[in-house]
């Protein structure tokens, strides 16, 4: 394989590579990996399939914009995401339209062209990813066939700046895979890996096998430039009178719960799930409330409305 990129290059060099890389060769990355862990068997010889396949990946962020004392763009980060960019964007769309940045975007995805793409998660929300900004949204990504395509699409067997990529002595363009192959890439390891055992909720890390160094073996998918809310299949949305006055003054709640019906209006196929919010475990509330929403949309097909601080989910 035709080598991209490597961990040496300066900055700035080999920017938008990723858009190189084709079809046959992100099969051709499925292979290598697969070969290294199915032994010869596929996924339905070894196990039954899980919900790994079908399960819409996260995407998450905190509620405030930070270093933004002098900018024009004074609200909560939910507000200018949903209701002014009415999008997940790209870091480099955010800047080309004169826009505040909300992403992080780590020096190896930079190199790779991935700071023009949108990122997610196979697994619950990740806490890290909210920047310790709690309380934190999360998004679930529609599973379709048009959102998840090449070149629209492309996933990698981890994040890039992960210890677990870094590890691996194989050029970096070999991560990036075809989003099918992906999901499919996360069915053998959650059978192969020892520390999932064979386990899907091990893997996507439920609420009570979540640790912090959970996100370094994720499938991560990239969605070039936006995903916009017609796009969402859910939302993560923080409830916590106590907080959203401290962060708004005395009407804050209340204005929380107008945007939510405010949203809803507009965007009726897209489920609010209201949760919780313990504000002494800001970063468990959020992994609970994504790991009940997760497991009621595997059992029911759909996500629920709510769910309590005691893990009460409605529908």
């Amino acid at each position: 394989m035709k080598t991209l990129l490597t961990d040496s290059l300066p900055s700035g060099v080999g920017v938008g590579s990723v858009k190189s890389l084709t079809p046959d060769q992100l099969a051709e990355n499925f292979d290598y990996w697969s070969s290294r862990l199915r032994k010869g068997q596929t996924v339905s010889q070894q196990s039954t399939p899980s919900f790994l396949l079908r399960m819409p990946p996260a995407h998450t962020w905190g509620y405030r914009l930070r270093s933004q004392s002098d900018s024009p763009y004074k609200r909560f980060l939910y507000e200018i995401i949903l209701f002014q960019d009415k999008a997940l964007l790209a870091k480099t769309i955010r800047l080309k339209g004169g826009k505040p940045d909300t992403s992080t975007v780590g020096p190896t995805a930079r190199l790779c062209g991935l700071d023009e793409y949108v990122f997610a998660y196979l697994g619950v929300h990740e806490p890290r990813y909210a920047r310790d900004d709690f309380p934190a949204f999360g998004v679930f990504i529609k599973v379709s066939k048009v959102l998840e395509s090449f070149p629209r699409c492309i996933a990698s067997r981890r994040d890039l700046d992960s210890p677990e990529r870094k590890k691996q002595q194989v050029p970096i363009e070999t991560h990036f895979l075809l989003p099918d192959h992906g999901r499919k890439l996360a069915e053998l390891e959650r059978i192969s890996d020892p520390r999932h055992a064979a386990d899907p909720w091990r893997y996507w890390s439920a609420f009570e096998y979540w640790n912090k160094n959970s996100w370094k073996w994720k499938i991560e998918f990239h969605y070039h430039e936006r995903v916009g809310i017609d796009d969402f299949s859910a939302i993560l949305w923080p409830t916590d009178p106590a907080h959203f006055t401290r962060m708004s003054g005395k009407n804050g709640e209340t204005r929380s719960n107008r945007d939510v019906t405010r949203f809803l209006e507009t965007y009726p196929q897209c489920t609010v799930i209201r949760y919780e919010l313990d504000w002494s475990q800001q970063g468990d509330s959020l992994l609970r409330a994504s790991t009940l929403a997760a497991r009621h949309y595997d059992q029911k097909g759909i996500f629920p409305s709510r769910i309590t601080m005691g893990g009460k989910v409605e529908q």
